[in-house]
């Protein structure tokens, strides 16, 4: 019996090897599973599932908050377009006159009259209506259409379809020996060739309006033409299925729950009694041709006939509230995990919420929406976009002379998605701040997770100082400017030039003095100004927009090494520190923003432009640029103010 037991022990270790959820014994023979391929498992479920989801959505309140969940947190108010092009030979800086013409292009573009084949639709509001399909029926269709629609000059509009209209039952082999499956004709590499649609485009369930006039069942596209979004879930998957699917099943067993819950409690609730008469006769209000009308309301008695009794099922009027509510959360759970929303996003329960769950809650669930974000703009936005590019230069909107050579040096561009505030803003930001000092992050990094932009907020920023100081305001959240670091010269002091006048003192001499030929570029001038009491009242300083352009001069100056005087330079050192400059200097600077005004006509003077920074450009900064030239105009205005109201 020896060889019995090695078999034995042989069998039984093969066996144990196996996987623990492999075996069909008695608790798993009811599993039945198949191995079919995604193709196969869709196409037999695919129109119920998608029905049934529809369904939900329009009358399961979880189901239609769930929708606005993925709908506000994918798209919010809309994902923002900022061209990204820069300077051929700029050493890599954005070339500002260029992408600002191609975003108002596409700004102009994106309206609902240009955009949308059907003139109602923003393309913000198509984004929105893509992911709401997506998610209730799996996948949406775009067609481009290559026509000019509304005032736009690009030709191109966006036609939104729902899958029904894509054949789904059209499977076979084409003329030019590609395999079609469910209406999609794929090529030997199961790229997709051509999509076909119902005639005309006619949804199957718009029986109510049947208006087709094209005796074709089918009608061919070619792929070219077609965006199909879908999320893939398997290799080699051809159709979307509906986000819904593994929660449908939950979501319909609980609106049946909730009713024969709210049945209950309307029963419990209901205080009825019964009158039975002697004589038998019908009489009441509920009589009605000589029959008994019978309802069930609370608060109302009823009639019985002779032999009439009455069975009550018992009612339980002791359930516990609680148990309803626990049975509730658990189901919503689980069907949050399905759709990948959190609980309190399709519950808008936050009872059983604190700092330390939300937190984590939203942290995982908005890693679920920045993967949405991100197919969605690379499926979606870009796809469109460079679409429409190339319209745009075909049709002569936008002049890019070397497009044709290098389209994707003109194509660089970012989508901005929405982002979300912090759940605790001073926790976070405060932890934000102490990782960007600690070298885990930079600006950049901290401003694009929130969907903005290091450099637009820098300029707003510029812009909002700017206008600050020439209005006199301050804030608390205001700095002091920086100051240049101080060095211990190695041999002697750096050169410094003083001149100290009165206001009363002759012009051409201040002139003679400034534009002595001793002071070097190096020097500094130092101004020790005895302003007269009549201006007492007015601001010498530049703001910090000349502050920022006199130090932008400066650093131009010693990269080019050309540009402006040395007299312009130790203008610029005054402007960029702050010194309190003279009536007279406010009179030269005006006298030379209207001399060189020429400058700016000429070329390398703006971004972009060969040459830039011109030599004008560089002395003009050097001066404290347009917000110095705004800012003399100003005081000069004062000062003339001051001396009529001194007469």
């Amino acid at each position: 019996m020896a060889w019995h037991s090695w078999i034995t022990r042989r069998f039984s270790r093969r066996q144990q090897r196996r996987y623990a959820g492999a075996p069909i014994q008695r608790t798993t023979s009811s599993w039945i599973t198949s191995g079919t391929n995604a193709d196969s498992e869709i196409r037999s479920s695919v129109q119920a599932l998608r029905n049934r989801a529809r369904q939900l959505c329009r009358d399961s309140d979880y189901a239609r908050q769930a929708l606005r969940t993925i709908s506000n947190n994918v798209v919010g108010t809309g994902i923002q377009f900022q061209s990204q092009v820069r300077m051929a030979r700029g050493a890599g800086r954005l070339d500002q006159r260029i992408n600002d013409t191609i975003e108002a292009a596409w700004h102009e573009w994106c309206s609902g009259e240009n955009c949308d084949v059907g003139g109602r639709l923003s393309f913000h509001d198509i984004e929105r209506l893509v992911i709401r399909s997506c998610a209730e029926s799996g996948e949406v269709i775009i067609r481009l259409v290559i026509q000019q629609f509304g005032y736009s000059k690009v030709p191109l509009g966006l036609e939104i379809i729902e899958a029904d209209v894509l054949v789904d039952d059209y499977n076979g082999t084409a003329a030019n020996g590609n395999e079609i499956r469910m209406g999609i004709e794929l090529d030997r590499w199961r790229r997709p060739t051509a999509y076909y649609f119902y005639s005309d485009f006619k949804h199957p369930g718009d029986f109510l309006f049947n208006t087709a006039t094209s005796s074709s069942r089918y009608i061919r596209i070619p792929a070219n033409e077609i965006i199909h979004l879908y999320i893939v879930d398997r290799p080699g998957q051809s159709r979307g299925v509906t986000w819904f699917a593994s929660a449908i099943e939950r979501l319909h067993h609980l609106d049946g729950y909730e009713k024969a819950e709210v049945i209950n409690a309307r029963a419990t609730a209901s205080l009825m009694g019964f009158i039975q008469s002697p004589e038998g006769e019908l009489v009441g209000d509920d009589v009605y041709e000589g029959e008994r009308v019978t309802t069930f309301e609370p608060g109302v008695f009823k009639y019985l006939a002779p032999g009439e009794s009455v069975t009550v099922p018992p009612i339980n009027k002791d359930r516990n509230a609680s148990s309803f509510s626990d049975f509730l959360r658990t189901m919503l759970r689980a069907v949050a995990a399905g759709i990948g929303c959190s609980y309190e996003g399709i519950s808008a329960d936050y009872s059983q919420s604190n700092y330390s769950s939300s937190r984590l809650a939203l942290l995982n669930e908005r890693d679920t929406w920045r993967q949405l974000q991100s197919w969605m703009i690379d499926n979606f936005n870009k796809r469109i976009y460079y679409r429409w590019l190339d319209l745009a230069v075909m049709s002569g909107v936008l002049p890019l002379s070397r497009y044709e050579l290098d389209p994707n040096f003109y194509r660089a561009c970012r989508f901005i998605p929405r982002s979300w505030s912090w759940v605790d803003p001073q926790k976070e930001i405060v932890a934000l701040k102490e990782a960007e000092r600690a070298g885990y992050t930079t600006k950049s990094q901290i401003i694009a997770e929130a969907g903005g932009d290091l450099h637009e907020i820098l300029h707003q920023r510029q812009l909002e100082l700017q206008l600050a100081s020439e209005l006199g305001l301050a804030f608390d959240t205001d700095v002091p400017e920086p100051q240049a670091p101080q060095t211990q010269p190695a041999t002697q002091p750096r050169p410094q030039t003083a001149i100290v006048f009165d206001e009363e003192d002759e012009e051409d001499d201040i002139e003679d003095d400034i534009e002595d030929d001793d002071i070097e570029e190096d020097d500094e001038l130092r101004y020790f100004v005895r302003v007269p009491e009549k201006y007492e009242h007015i601001n010498f300083r530049a703001p910090n927009g000349a502050r920022a352009e006199a130090a932008r001069g400066l650093e131009w100056r010693s990269e080019f090494g050309r540009g402006g005087t040395a007299v312009g330079v130790a203008r610029a050192r005054d402007i960029k520190n702050g010194v309190e400059l003279s009536v007279d200097t406010i009179g030269r600077m005006n006298s030379y923003f209207a001399r060189h005004e020429v400058d700016k006509q000429a070329t390398g003077f703006r971004p972009g432009e060969d040459g830039y920074p011109s030599n004008g450009r560089i002395a003009w900064a050097l001066w404290g640029g347009d917000a110095g030239q705004r800012w003399a105009k100003r005081v000069a205005r004062q000062i003339e103010v001051a001396d009529q109201e001194e007469e």
